[in-house]
């Protein structure tokens, strides 16, 4: 896959400003205003399956998997060198407005979250990591393939609604939310810190101190996020 120039995707720059606002915020408000569609399309729907006071909770899952699905596979598919520059441009764009729209929809409605702020500081970093994405398209597009985590975990969220808990299938799925958190979170986030590391000592890519300060949050929130998994796991399958 051929990357466009950085002059041209690198935002902070005169030139790569104005290519951002022509070409990157369009897209991106297209995206928000469908995600935020799509929220309320699916609040309609979920209303004959679950309580009006868990519709706006059960539809921000519905459009999250939806996005997760769409950004892990065209990641995958960069990491294995099978997509064009402006597929994984898309893509960007695509995963900035569904930042956006879904933090708003947090601001909005914050029964759709249990911990708005912390959510709310993660897709503010992450947004601003996105910018950053031309430094290394790679590293980032690594990083998002966990994304695909948030499907077992959303669906094991829908069936403790379900009062599912004891079944096997709860089991099952609780036992491959763990493992695909722990592989593509906790291992595949470490492994990117030292990476990152390792370019800033050496001066590759220019990567800078401002990027690991970024990056290193998200790396917190990921184990924070796998501990309260394992303390869910050892009530629920124990």
């Amino acid at each position: 896959m051929t990357i466009p120039s950085k002059k041209y995707n690198n935002p902070f720059t005169p030139i790569g400003f104005r290519v951002f606002l022509r070409r990157d915020v369009p897209i991106m408000a297209i995206v928000m205003l469908l995600c935020i569609f799509l929220f309320f399309l699916f609040c309609h729907q979920t209303c004959l399956v679950a309580p009006a006071a868990k519709q706006l909770a059960w539809a921000n899952r519905e459009v999250a998997i939806l996005h997760a699905f769409f950004v892990s596979t065209i990641s995958l598919l960069l990491v294995t060198d099978t997509i064009s520059a402006v597929a994984w441009q898309l893509m960007l764009n695509v995963t900035r407005g569904f930042l956006l729209s879904d933090t708003v929809l947090m601001l909005l409605y914050p029964t759709v979250t249990s911990n708005i702020w912390l959510d709310v500081t993660h897709h503010v970093i992450l947004f601003w990591i996105t910018l950053y994405a031309y430094k290394g398209q790679k590293n980032m597009a690594l990083g998002l393939i966990a994304e695909i985590t948030l499907v077992p975990l959303y669906f094991s969220w829908y069936m403790l609604k379900w009062s599912m808990q004891g079944s096997t299938l709860f089991i099952i799925v609780a036992i491959i939310t763990l493992l695909s958190y722990f592989f593509l979170r906790i291992g595949v986030f470490s492994y990117l810190l030292v990476k990152l590391w390792k370019q800033y000592i050496n001066q590759e890519n220019g990567i800078g101190i401002l990027q690991l300060i970024i990056f290193f949050p998200i790396i917190l929130m990921n184990y924070l996020w796998f501990y309260r998994l394992l303390q869910h796991a050892f009530r629920f399958l124990l």
